[in-house]
């Protein structure tokens, strides 16, 4: 029973199969909801030399199914499924793969511990790092892929509006990690 105002409302009680689904929404979406504040926390981690807030140890980082299959999916694919039907992966700004290399970036490179290693650690470890990020790169769709140099690469003409700014997107993502140290140390 709910009180809006001065009308009250009696909601019945659900059937079993109803509350089943409602708890299996309730999880999916617990689960969106972890994965924007998880890349969230680690793009603003990057940029303004704090550490994350959410450490990758405490939480359980499978991606969500069907993510990669929907995130790089093909326009004429999409037909016929609803990006915005609360069933469906999320679209985040981003991969949360290289949202995953940006947290161990942080902690790699910019950790207080990071900032006691020898150069030669330092360099094993940014080693790590470029090879993990050349094996996110190349698992991308050729259409996704960022090129290794900063020359200007077109949009597919055929990319619908939405599939051009998450390639933008993750372009913009990919030469932030590579080509920025955004803060002063």
């Amino acid at each position: 029973m709910f009180t809006l105002g001065a009308n009250t409302v009696v909601i019945p009680p659900l059937a079993a199969h109803e509350e089943a689904d409602v708890a299996w929404r309730t999880k999916h979406q617990l689960r969106k909801l972890f994965w924007m504040i998880y890349c969230t926390d680690k793009e603003t981690s990057l940029r303004t030399g704090q550490p994350p807030s959410v450490n990758d140890d405490d939480c359980d980082l499978t991606p969500i199914p069907g993510y990669l299959d929907m995130k790089y999916m093909d326009d004429r694919a999409e037909l016929g499924v609803s990006l915005l039907d609360d069933t469906s992966p999320p679209l985040l700004p981003g991969d949360v793969r290289l949202d995953m290399i940006k947290a161990k970036t942080y902690t790699l490179l910019y950790s207080i511990r990071a900032l006691r290693k020898s150069a030669a650690e330092l360099l094993r470890d940014i080693r790590q790092l470029d090879d993990e990020l050349e094996a996110w790169r190349q698992s991308l769709p050729p259409e996704f892929r960022p090129s290794l140099s900063l020359r200007e690469v077109p949009l597919e003409p055929s990319l619908s509006e939405l599939r051009k700014m998450e390639r933008i997107m993750v372009h913009f993502q990919y030469r932030h990690l590579i080509c920025d140290k955004p803060w002063e140390l």
